[in-house]
């Protein structure tokens, strides 16, 4: 082998290590920036989950009666698109659907406690 195809042949595979390492640190800066997107994600989402249930408890806590009563029934239905829409992002859905169905059923009742959907809504939303 003469020295100028020891040149080509050391050339391409300098070429190759750096397209590999090139290669490698695209796909860890890709794979990192998926993982802080998600987890950025999942943080608003919840966020947003949290500032629901905060406001509800706020209604309650602020609001005349006959007003909560209808706004109880419309947040409800609410409770149950913001559990379906963000489920994946519940370390426990199971947990996070019992404590929201709790919530559900202090509703359904004939004579409505408050105070104690209100204390539900609250455990529902320190346990996120």
């Amino acid at each position: 082998m003469n020295e100028h195809h020891f040149q080509v042949l050391l050339t391409f595979c300098g070429g190759l290590v750096t397209g590999a390492v090139g290669l490698f640190t695209g796909w860890l800066a890709t794979r990192w920036q998926r993982q802080s997107d998600e987890k950025r994600r999942i943080a608003f989402n919840m966020a947003d989950f949290k500032g629901f249930l905060g406001r509800w408890a706020g209604i309650i806590e602020t609001r005349p009666t006959p007003e909560v009563e209808r706004i109880c029934t419309e947040y409800m239905e609410h409770l149950c698109g913001y559990c379906w829409k963000y489920k994946r992002d519940f370390t426990d859905a199971a947990e996070v659907e019992r404590r929201s169905q709790a919530i559900c059923d202090a509703i359904n009742v004939k004579i409505r406690n408050y105070s104690e959907i209100k204390q539900k809504i609250k455990l529902l939303n320190d346990f996120l």
